[in-house]
């Protein structure tokens, strides 16, 4: 403990005379010793991480856009039953305090999308039928 409470007035002594908290010739010393002794093993870590991340095949992976997964979060008036996508202009109205994960969800809730995001919705689900794997 009184080490830590000398240093500790020490560091309080050096800030208060608004000086570095270790003169500037420890500090180049360390930052020599960091660069030529500790530095190049890290550095050759480093490029080999590279080559080795270079070398792996990239493999392309395509996702199906379901409505469920185009909208994330849904929010929805509690007092119209009306939800909202994301897209839609009213998705941050006041009164949208429900939130649901999917449409599929707000509408077995009892909710139903309001006129633009009902096109948004059939678009999409109409690409989806059209789409066989």
């Amino acid at each position: 403990n009184f080490i830590f409470a000398l240093l500790t007035g020490l560091i309080f002594w050096r800030v208060e005379g608004e000086r570095p908290i270790f003169p500037e010739k420890f500090t180049n010393r360390i930052g020599d010793f960091l660069e030529q002794y500790i530095a190049p093993p890290f550095l050759y870590i480093k490029k080999q991480a590279i080559v080795l991340l270079s070398r792996r095949k990239k493999v392309v992976t395509t996702q199906i856009k379901t409505p469920s997964s185009i909208h994330q979060i849904i929010r929805a008036d509690a007092q119209n039953k009306i939800f909202h996508l994301a897209e839609c202009e009213n998705y941050l109205c006041k009164n949208c305090t429900i939130t649901f994960i999917n449409p599929e969800i707000a509408e077995k809730a009892g909710f139903t999308p309001c006129p633009f995001c009902k096109t948004l919705l059939e678009k999409t689900r109409k690409t989806f039928k059209e789409y066989k794997p």
